[in-house]
């Protein structure tokens, strides 16, 4: 589906991030491998290191920072909240949702909206669509979009597949209106894949249980449980190659851009080696589109793409007005992408969890 919205923009976006950071060698005897191939892999890959979040943290709490530093900052007043909007497949609770967590703390007003869209690796884009269809449709003027995951909770701990890569982030976006023109997006789903990023037990169809949690080798040599994240890489990968670029070949065309008209291409970042094999296919040059995000920060699904703007181009996000192509893939499975002329940010940060 495609569809173009008009005078919206990203006016702040503030990370919250655990201060535990670990370190891809100092796992290596976890994992039931040759520490050369381990150590061959992580070259390759760009394993280094990620942010972890204690096994108590919880999404409320570091949204509930981030946002703080906003008030703080005077980037947002609380009577200019007309809406939030939460992005996660990380709840605190079964129920309630996160938003209304959020509405609750800061005492905002009985109509703010809030809504939570279970979402994963594209959850930035849907959240940002979200939001500009609230602002169309009811006339807010700003939106809170808050992003980011806590998985490193879900991975086995000997699972070299998916342990090197999981990182924890929060993202908190201030969506307003501006005098920015169209803004073209376009998702297109392909839930017959949705087991190819899953956790299979935990919700209602598998509960978790004392058999659920033990963990079993699979065919490549990894452990994991039932309760544990689970992606099928080359599955992954291939869904990638061969469904991204059409879309976003598609997307310019409706856009009427070009590889160079683009300032820089956001792209999600599963890992290193997946996001420059994405870029060599699309001729997109390198100084246009970064993949350092999990050999430092790790993966933090919905919140790698404010993660990505606040990390490479903060400065100039805040400076001078950014032609951005925002693109998410993975789990459900899904892509999708908005491409929009970005006024200079208010704000733009990376901030580590104050305990």
């Amino acid at each position: 589906m495609k569809h173009i919205f008009q005078n919206k923009r990203i006016s702040a976006i503030v990370c919250v991030l655990p201060d535990k950071i670990v370190r891809y060698e100092d796992e290596l005897d976890d994992y039931s491998f040759p520490i050369r191939q381990s150590q061959m892999l992580g070259k390759m890959m760009d394993y280094n290191t990620r942010r972890q979040c204690e096994p108590t943290d919880c999404l409320s709490e570091y949204a509930i920072q981030g946002i703080q530093r906003l008030l703080d900052n005077n980037i947002i007043r609380i009577d200019e909240i007309d809406a939030i909007v939460v992005a996660s497949s990380s709840q605190d609770y079964i129920m309630p949702s996160v938003s209304y967590l959020l509405q609750g703390n800061f005492g905002l007003a009985e109509n703010v909206y809030c809504c939570d869209i279970v979402q994963q690796c594209g959850g930035y884009q849907f959240g940002l669509m979200h939001s500009f269809m609230l602002m169309d449709t009811f006339g807010f003027r700003k939106v809170l979009l808050v992003t980011g995951e806590m998985t490193s909770k879900k991975v086995g701990l000997h699972d070299r597949n998916a342990r090197p890569i999981i990182g924890d982030a929060v993202s908190v976006s201030i969506v307003e209106n501006a005098d920015n023109g169209a803004i073209y997006t376009e998702y297109r789903n392909y839930g017959q894949m949705a087991d190819s990023i899953m956790i299979p037990a935990g919700g209602l169809k598998c509960p978790s249980t004392a058999e659920t949690a033990l963990e079993t080798k699979d065919e490549q040599g990894n452990y994991r449980a039932q309760d544990h994240f689970y992606m099928d890489g080359e599955a992954v990968f291939n869904f990638v190659m061969t469904k991204v670029p059409p879309m976003l070949t598609s997307l310019m065309i409706e856009s009427g851009d070009t590889i160079e008209s683009i300032d820089y291409y956001m792209l999600h970042q599963p890992n290193k080696y997946m996001v420059d094999r994405l870029a060599d296919e699309l001729d997109i040059p390198s100084s246009k589109c970064f993949g350092n995000i999990v050999g430092i920060y790790g993966n933090a699904s919905t919140a790698t793409i404010p993660l990505n703007i606040c990390h490479n181009i903060p400065t100039e996000a805040t400076n001078r007005n950014l032609r951005l192509c925002l693109c998410g893939f993975g789990g459900g499975l899904t892509c999708n992408a908005i491409i929009l002329s970005n006024p200079p940010m208010d704000y733009c940060e990376i901030v580590d969890f104050q305990r």
